[in-house]
């Protein structure tokens, strides 16, 4: 079957992202025996372009991946849902082909999704499996009801019709088969080519969405493979620089050791970035992975107070985040911390705390988001819930923030604003755009990278 992955993103904050899954399903579907060919939004653009795609490649199944509903960003929210019903206007307008959506927004709100863009299926979750056997059912006239783990909407009456569930057991592997053309758009304009060694996460953390769409559990890609798909990136198409979007590397110590060993018997191809949990520190991990090639860590810190990181069911404390941060400096590795601000037990002393021992952490870069955007499916639905800030029946669709009562969104934006002043480190979202104006200077530069480092001083 031909086989249309159209990924719809067209966020390019703080830089533009390739879409790997997207591609990783396109390696599994090839492998499979279809013939598959990707159009990105962001890069090929929509309209004229992707009608002569459809009339050319003449699709048996559209799959539309969804990355996200909004920026989850409580100033400035940008909404892209609107931007994904234009699109599927556009698809079928150009085709009679059945689309399927799929993706990590599309697998937090299935089946509002599914009904406000009226496509024929959804998957979600993992998606490689079910969609072969979709695949593989239409070609051969099969009810799409024998699909585990597929949502059908009926055209006549908009009921969306659950098959089984299903765990997804299939094997995935670390390899992903990149296009060319948009690997050249991304690595040009973002600096970076992505790759991955595990999938999901086993926390449960109070806001945090991954254990619903991949899992709760973590499932490696292979050390040794996922180490030869950096290098890859390097001898395929010329990438200096990677980014390992594994949602925290260092969820399990040894598969993430074994990667940074093999990279190093590889001869280091590629300098890299990747996110990080200041939890337990093995000895020698750091320089570890600073010999491996890791130049930038990415916290998921959220806060610096003990009592807010309990509340938000962090697996860490402060004085693992100070631990981590001297090591990191220690082994030459370049360090941000992200910070979301004004969740459950944020109180006015909390803030002050973070602030002033953002001071022991240096050098670093401090990324402020203010407020907690509210998903289904995570702990902080059901808290915010029984504090009254939403309704039960909302779906949450259009982005709803939780702040702490005793830390009012506009206090709190202030005294965000005001700290960037004090300590140029925090980058605030109201000094963004300035920041942004930098990084396309240095990007033009020719330097690669996440390149907040050249903003922390």
């Amino acid at each position: 079957m031909n086989i249309l992955l159209i990924s719809a993103n067209l966020e390019t904050k703080p830089a533009p992202v390739y879409p790997l899954g997207v591609s990783r399903l396109a390696t599994f579907l090839k492998a499979q025996g279809h013939t598959v060919r990707v159009f990105d939004c962001l890069v090929h653009g929509r309209l004229e372009t992707l009608q002569d795609v459809i009339d050319e490649f003449q699709p048996g199944l559209v799959g539309l991946s969804l990355r996200n509903i909004d920026n989850t960003e409580s100033e400035n929210t940008r909404d892209y849902v609107t931007g994904y019903q234009e699109l599927m206007v556009q698809v079928r307008a150009a085709t009679p082909a059945p689309v399927v959506l799929g993706g990590p927004a599309y697998s937090m709100f299935p089946e509002v999704l599914l009904k406000t863009l009226q496509a024929d299926f959804g998957i979600p979750g993992p998606g490689e499996e079910p969609l072969a056997r979709l695949a593989r059912g239409l070609e051969q006239n099969q009810m799409p009801e024998t699909v585990l783990g597929l949502l059908i909407r009926r055209r006549d009456a908009l009921a969306v019709i659950h098959t089984d569930p299903v765990v997804k057991t299939v094997e995935v592997s670390a390899r992903v088969e990149r296009d060319a053309e948009l690997a050249e758009y991304y690595w040009t304009r973002g600096g970076s080519l992505n790759a991955q060694t595990q999938l999901g996460c086993r926390h449960a953390c109070v806001y945090c969405t991954y254990p619903h769409i991949d899992g709760p559990g973590c499932r490696p890609l292979g050390a040794q493979a996922a180490a030869e798909d950096l290098q890859r990136l390097a001898s395929e198409f010329g990438v200096t620089h990677a980014f390992v979007v594994d949602s925290v590397f260092n969820l399990h110590s040894g598969h993430a050791e074994e990667f940074c060993r093999n990279l190093i018997r590889l001869g280091r191809p590629v300098t890299w970035t990747c996110f990080c949990e200041p939890g337990k520190l093995p000895d020698g991990f750091l320089n570890l992975m600073a010999e491996a090639g890791c130049t930038h860590i990415e916290f998921g810190t959220d806060s610096l107070s003990d009592e807010v990181l309990a509340a938000y069911s962090k697996p860490f404390r402060l004085a693992d985040i100070l631990r981590w941060s001297q090591a990191a400096a220690a082994a030459g590795i370049h360090q941000a911390h992200f910070l979301i601000l004004g969740g459950p037990g944020e109180t006015m002393d909390t803030i002050s705390q973070t602030f002033q021992r953002s001071r022991e952490i240096t050098p670093a870069a401090f990324f402020p988001y203010l407020g907690m955007r509210i998903f289904p499916h995570t702990p902080l639905h059901r808290i915010a819930v029984h504090e009254g800030v939403v309704l039960p029946e909302d779906n949450l669709l259009a982005p709803k923030f939780y702040f702490s009562q005793r830390t009012p969104a506009a206090w709190l934006n202030r005294q965000v604003e005001a700290q960037g002043k004090l300590d140029t480190r925090w980058i605030s979202p109201a000094t963004w755009k300035q920041n942004e104006a930098v990084m396309e200077k240095l990007r033009a530069r020719g330097k690669k990278g996440p390149l907040w480092e050249y903003l922390a001083h």
